[in-house]
């Protein structure tokens, strides 16, 4: 199996909600969204108030919730780093615009976290419970309208075959979904500007 058919397979399991699917996406990925992640707080001078672990947490849970409705379309594993690497430098600008919103005396911050400590947090099996969980929760926060498009799309429907099986508009379907995740992650503390356009 080649990698982009290996990947393919990976997201089919995710987008399906397989428990093993969400272990194996983050094995894969995370150690090279900390890697990036950990050069941007570097530069930025964010080490002291932020821990990669959590910048990359988050990446995940804002991912994972449109990957799941069918928002993203990842034909390649460097479409896939470059959508998380995205995602993740709009985190920490949002980090960078708070920090330097207000006066902060970041020596304060100084022992918060040290390599080591981040990479006894890499992969806790508490924290990849707490991303599969997420899934569930944006489903119950969704309007039984909002579920069956959700459910369709996890399935790896495309939006022709909704439309049809719906008899409604492709468009129209898009930008409910669309909305209603906007809402969810909102709901949820997933601002939406983290998510690429």
């Amino acid at each position: 199996m080649n990698d982009i058919q290996g990947l393919h397979a990976m997201l089919n399991a995710l987008r399906a909600g397989q428990p093993r699917a969400v272990d194996e996406f983050l094995a894969q990925y995370e150690p090279f969204l900390r890697r990036a992640v950990r050069r941007s707080l570097s530069q930025s001078g964010l080490r002291v108030v932020a821990e990669s672990a959590d910048i990359c947490q988050s990446v995940f849970a804002s991912f994972l919730v449109r990957f799941t409705a069918g928002e993203f379309d990842i034909s390649h594993p460097s479409k896939l780093e470059g959508l998380l690497i995205t995602i993740a430098r709009r985190r920490i600008a949002q980090l960078v615009r708070r920090e330097t919103g207000a006066t902060r005396d970041r020596r304060r911050h100084a022992a918060h976290n040290s390599p080591e400590t981040e990479d006894r947090r890499s992969m806790d099996p508490q924290r990849i419970a707490e991303i599969s969980d997420l899934l569930e929760s944006v489903r119950t926060r969704l309007s039984p309208n909002e579920q069956q498009l959700f459910d369709f799309r996890r399935t790896g429907m495309d939006w022709d075959s909704i439309a049809e099986r719906t008899n409604s508009n492709t468009l129209t379907l898009r930008k409910r979904l669309s909305r209603a995740m906007q809402r969810v992650c909102r709901e949820l503390g997933l601002d939406d500007d983290s998510i690429p356009d």
